[in-house]
């Protein structure tokens, strides 16, 4: 009896031994077929740059478009790709107030920089951006543009209440943030 349990034993391990030896060989030995898959590690930094103090719309009276886009006092700011790959990004206004929120449709808006656009109510812009920002409480598509490589694109972004704004209480809390993302992605 003890050889027979001597052998099953050792039927037991070598049938163990087998089973990983032959696990471990597939595994070491297991390749992909297909097309080969690339990896492209790179830099994407953009730099926001303020040039001005941001604008305040504190006791500022409604004014026409004409007055509104030759105000004197606009924010500037610089976006600067400081990386070695072309960046598509989107500047967006961002209300910093949930109480400025119902002013957005109050407030009117003139870039120039990339691209000058018509003077448009902010929050006829498209909303946008994840709301992963707690700070931000509502977010407006002003711009998007394309900086190459080691690039600066300056801006000049003009705000005041509309002429026809039926109410204007408060301020209009707001930050410029930039998303951004690499332009040629492969």
């Amino acid at each position: 009896m003890n050889n027979r349990r001597l052998l099953l034993i050792l039927v037991g391990i070598s049938m163990i031994l087998f089973v990983v030896v032959g696990t471990s060989y597939a595994y070491l030995t297991f390749s992909v077929t297909g097309d080969d898959n690339y990896i492209k590690a790179s830099c994407l930094k953009l730099n926001i740059i303020d040039e001005s103090e941001g604008i305040n719309l504190e006791n500022q009276q409604p004014m026409t478009d004409d007055a509104g886009k030759n105000l004197t006092n606009p924010y500037t700011f610089s976006v600067k790709n400081v990386c070695n790959t072309e960046a598509k990004y989107n500047i967006i206004l961002g209300v910093l107030k949930e109480e400025d929120i119902t002013n957005a449709s109050n407030v009117k808006m003139y870039l120039t920089g990339h691209q000058t656009t018509e003077p448009k109510v902010v929050s006829e812009s498209a909303t946008t951006l994840n709301q992963s920002l707690s700070s931000i409480k509502a977010s407006y598509l002003i711009d998007t543009a394309t900086i190459g490589v080691g690039q600066t694109q300056t801006y000049s972004l003009r705000l005041w209440i509309a002429q026809n704004a039926s109410s204007f209480t408060g301020g209009f809390d707001n930050r410029i943030l930039i998303e951004a993302s690499p332009s040629d992605e492969k």
